[in-house]
């Protein structure tokens, strides 16, 4: 009966992932990254994985922002002994993970030719070595060997953005803008993300992949801005379309991410005041909310008038 039961659930996912797939092809171009906080990232935050026999710099360059991996079938693997094949990835490190909502973006690219090949990865998951897998194959892009994201993809440039959101247990996978897949992810483990070239089955003689504007972001705590706030008390321009989706803060807010602390309260605080004097004014008025008015968050009151701040003579 278990082994029944696990089979059926399988399906059932299998079923979903296919479901959510071909829903979302050829939906309109958005940005996925709305919403989300860039974290800082220097030359320190990345470690280079090679043939262990090899320097680096005989499978990676980075030349005019553009980072470039190649490597051969008969390179060796990561270390002296290792079952794993030949790869020239780049580790993103700083940034492990085990809670939270984390993208990352980057423009990609892969000359033909390259063919089973792992091109980008979020590693960790409690049973597999790996959550996420972006493999090429004969010049389509898929998730792991099961769902087509992108075809044609040799030769040109292609935005990716890979959210990984380990509450809702899912990752979400866009190709210039347009969502192309939504999958579970497989358990909560300590995570990071990986990009460049890694050979799998079938790989080609020589696999190359080139990657530029590296981005790694996490989503801004959004636990206060679930609190409701009547919708007659804020301007009609401030409310959220019913046909937008992405809640989220204003450009303004993540250009200052470094006051991200300070937003949050300051936002917070503004809209408790202004609905607490909203209150104050329709009950002596003897006026009351009608229970089915509609509400928007504070989220949506703030962001399209973010706070500003002023630097004290303190701050650094």
């Amino acid at each position: 009966m278990g082994a029944a039961l696990a089979f059926l659930s399988f399906g059932l996912v299998r079923i979903l992932l296919f479901m959510v797939h071909h829903a979302a092809a050829g939906s309109d171009p958005v940005d996925p990254t709305e919403g989300f906080v860039d974290v800082s990232l220097n030359k320190t935050n990345f470690h280079n994985l090679k043939p262990y026999d090899l320097p680096a710099s005989q499978r990676y360059s980075y030349v005019d922002g553009v980072h470039k991996f190649w490597v051969y079938s008969t390179d060796n693997p990561l270390s002296n002994g290792s079952p794993t094949h030949p790869r020239s990835e780049l580790r993103v490190e700083g940034y492990y993970y085990s809670t939270g909502v984390w993208q990352f973006e980057a423009y990609g690219y892969v000359p033909s030719g390259t063919s089973g090949a792992c091109i980008m990865q979020v590693f960790g998951a409690k049973t597999h070595p790996t959550t996420l897998m972006l493999k090429v194959n004969n010049g389509t892009l898929t998730y792991y060997l099961s769902n087509v994201l992108e075809r044609n993809i040799y030769d040109r440039w292609f935005r990716l953005n890979v959210i990984h959101d380990t509450k809702a247990a899912v990752t979400k996978t866009f190709i210039n803008g347009v969502l192309k897949l939504v999958a579970p992810h497989r358990q909560n483990a300590t995570h990071h993300f990986q990009f460049g070239v890694y050979q799998q089955e079938n790989a080609s003689f020589y696999g190359e992949s080139r990657w530029k504007g590296i981005r790694v972001l996490k989503k801004v705590d959004d636990d206060y801005r679930k609190l409701p706030f009547k919708k007659d008390n804020i301007p009609r321009k401030l409310l959220m379309d019913p046909k937008d989706n992405n809640v989220n803060v204003g450009g303004s807010c993540n250009e200052r991410a470094s006051h991200e602390d300070d937003i949050d309260s300051t936002s917070m605080l503004c809209g408790f005041a202004q609905q607490f004097m909203a209150e104050i004014i329709r009950s002596s008025r003897g006026q009351n909310y009608p229970t089915t008015d509609l509400c928007c968050t504070i989220d949506q009151f703030t962001r399209m008038n973010p706070p500003t701040f002023t630097r004290g003579a303190d701050q650094s």
